[in-house]
């Protein structure tokens, strides 16, 4: 019996000892939240640190602006930005700019040669349409399609018709 009450013991401090440990590490972790400062904002005491953050910085912001113009500069030299033509819309122009205009006559004689298209389309459709093939449940049709399987049934049924033929001689021969 002693054995198993120390057990017991030794479960609940366990348990008690882990407790505690996760509460030390909570107020730890609150305690640093609280000790950390923002670093962008700037104290009134020097307190002795080196602090390069500044001239950094400013190396950096400088050596961007440098990419920027270069990049800017190579783009405008290599690369021309795209004049983008102005379509005009479908109203016409006061003014005649002496072009040749056989876009409407050239339209005009497409839409003729589209709709008589559609006409025979029609036309031939009608003739041809096949009606819709309704699926045939019946076992003892057989489909026009081959599924890949090997039919025999054709075979035995011939050869079973003609011993059923044979038997109906040989009994009307006897019978009779």
């Amino acid at each position: 019996m002693a054995v198993k009450r120390s057990r017991k013991i030794t479960r609940k401090t366990t348990k008690r000892k882990t407790a505690r440990k996760t509460k030390k590490a909570k107020k730890l972790a609150k305690r640093r939240k609280k000790a950390v400062k923002s670093s962008n904002l700037k104290s009134d005491t020097d307190i002795g640190k080196l602090a390069l953050r500044p001239y950094v910085n400013a190396k950096r912001k400088a050596k961007q602006d440098e990419i920027r113009e270069y990049e800017k500069q190579f783009l405008s030299r290599y690369r021309q930005p795209k004049a983008m033509p102005v379509k005009s819309s479908n109203l016409k122009s006061d003014t005649d700019i002496g072009k040749l205009a056989l876009r409407p006559y050239v339209n005009a004689k497409r839409k003729a040669k589209q709709d008589e298209i559609r006409e025979y389309e029609k036309q031939f459709l009608s003739r041809y349409r096949q009606p819709k093939a309704m699926p045939v449940k019946s076992s003892n049709l057989k489909s026009d399609t081959d599924i890949g399987k090997l039919a025999l049934r054709q075979y035995v049924n011939a050869k079973r018709k003609a011993k059923q033929n044979e038997i109906k001689k040989y009994e009307q021969k006897y019978l009779a």
